[in-house]
């Protein structure tokens, strides 16, 4: 997905253009919200990417990465049981 190669640029506002697009032709698929968690982490919006992970495993609950993700930012944000508790479903 160009939204990805544009995250690993670290141009988010391409990046941003590009996911919001794909959400709106398809609110369904989890990896745009997983895209927009990871941009959201990069810019320090740990409310914001919470939001986003959990959304897509709202539409994929076996969505590996995105607990792993998600323990990340837990991680980040010093709530560490909820840290331990997505490394383990990841």
């Amino acid at each position: 997905m160009l939204g990805s190669l544009f995250i690993q640029l670290k141009d988010f506002n391409n990046a941003l253009s590009l996911i919001k697009r794909t959400i709106l032709i398809n609110p369904n698929h989890h990896a745009p919200y997983n895209n927009l968690g990871v941009i959201n982490k990069e810019l320090g919006k740990y409310s914001e990417a919470i939001e986003n992970f959990n959304k897509a495993i709202k539409i994929k609950p076996d969505y590996a990465e995105c607990y792993y993700n998600l323990a990340i930012i837990f991680r980040y944000v010093k709530k560490y049981s909820e840290a331990i508790e997505n490394f383990n479903k990841a």
